[in-house]
């Protein structure tokens, strides 16, 4: 049951990530005008960016043009309500909360919910990238599909600034383990 809260959890964040961080906005922070900025997370902050997050997701899902393409240009209105609800939840702007965001999903990119063990997220990756190589339920075309996202994203994976990070995280998804039994 643990994993599968936890699979959730991860699943929802990176589903956050990508509805925001579409190429205009994550793009920036990882490999375009200013760099990835890692966060030292606190249960403080996950509680805020969990919180900002399920109001997020409610006014993605209640927008009529459908989910959110990460262009502010495209949706103003719906931009303008993630970068409120950031702020209400006490991050600077959206961009604050979106480097909270990519920190959680750097720790979780590394953490293995299975063991409890963290390796730096580009090792897991090519963990991965080997295990979706020999991988007998994907199919062909997924497979490849796999593999050309997996290796895309490995240049632009950082090492994990904060190691304490990952302590935090963790104790985070004992803390929502425990509530959600």
């Amino acid at each position: 049951m643990r994993m599968i809260r936890i699979a959730a959890w991860k699943f929802l964040v990176l589903g956050f990530l990508v509805l925001l961080s579409a190429p205009s906005v994550l793009a920036q922070q990882v490999g375009g005008n200013s760099p990835f900025v890692q966060v030292e997370l606190t249960e403080e902050i996950l509680t805020r960016f969990q919180q900002a997050q399920l109001e997020m997701a409610d006014l993605e899902f209640a927008n009529p043009r459908g989910s959110f393409s990460g262009d502010p240009a495209e949706d103003p209105e719906l931009y303008a309500g993630f970068a409120q609800v950031a702020q209400k939840h006490g991050f600077k702007d959206l961009d604050e909360l979106l480097q909270v965001g990519s920190t959680v999903s750097l720790v979780l990119t590394g953490w293995d919910p299975d063991t409890g063990q963290f390796e730096e997220p580009a090792d897991a990756m090519r963990k991965e990238l080997e295990r979706a190589r020999t991988d007998p339920r994907l199919g062909e075309a997924e497979r490849q599909q796999v593999i050309a996202d997996i290796e895309a994203a490995l240049p632009t994976i950082p090492k994990l600034e904060h190691r304490q990070n990952v302590e935090v995280v963790r104790a985070f998804f004992d803390r929502l383990d425990a509530a959600t039994q």
